[in-house]
């Protein structure tokens, strides 16, 4: 019966004494979402102690916070135009056809033809033949031209010396088109010196 009672007291003074201890102790702070701030991590110890509803918001606060944004990739632009080293060169071994001068050689051929045409036929009015070649063109004209015949014969002259100097100026041999310059360059010499010897003739022949 004495041990019964010393074992109930012991029970008793045991329970007493750890009764004391916690209510000594602080009392331990209850974690939420709230407490979690952005960017800590978690401890797996707390989770336990945390409600479900609280470890999901702290879980998702800091996902979002360790989540940095993925750098958008850079448009790079594509870069200038630009001609090979081969068209380069070519170009520079390759002088390209020159509109200018081509109108320049057409209109210095045009004009002494047409000046030549009209003192030709007022010579042949006066009673003057046209002169064979090298001095005239009697071969083609005959001896007395008249206005329709010049304009036919040497406009169909002048028009295929025009398409083939045209055509031989846009070659890539120097030879060529110094060629094509020349025809233009002959009928311009022809037509002119044609023009000043009929302004040389006298009154009649």
């Amino acid at each position: 019966m004495k041990r019964v009672i010393l074992a109930l007291t012991f029970l008793w003074m045991t329970s007493t004494i750890l009764s004391a201890q916690r209510l000594s102790e602080p009392p331990q702070p209850q974690l939420t979402a709230s407490t979690v701030r952005p960017g800590e991590g978690l401890d797996v110890q707390l989770l336990p102690l945390l409600d479900l509803s609280d470890a999901s918001k702290a879980i998702t606060a800091a996902a979002a916070a360790n989540e940095r944004p993925t750098p958008e990739p850079l448009e790079m632009s594509a870069p200038p135009a630009f001609r090979s080293t081969n068209e380069l060169s070519e170009a520079n071994r390759f002088p390209q056809f020159s509109k200018k001068i081509f109108v320049a050689e057409f209109v210095s051929y045009t004009v002494p033809n047409i000046l030549d045409g009209i003192t030709t036929v007022r010579g042949v009015q006066r009673g003057f033949t046209e002169a064979p070649f090298p001095k005239g063109a009697s071969e083609l004209l005959g001896s007395r031209p008249g206005a329709t015949r010049y304009i036919l014969t040497m406009g169909a002259m002048q028009t295929v010396a025009t398409i083939a100097s045209y055509r031989l100026q846009h070659s890539r041999s120097r030879v060529l088109r110094m060629l094509g310059h020349s025809i233009m360059a002959e009928g311009i010499v022809d037509h002119t010196s044609g023009f000043v010897n009929n302004l040389m003739l006298g009154s009649h022949p």
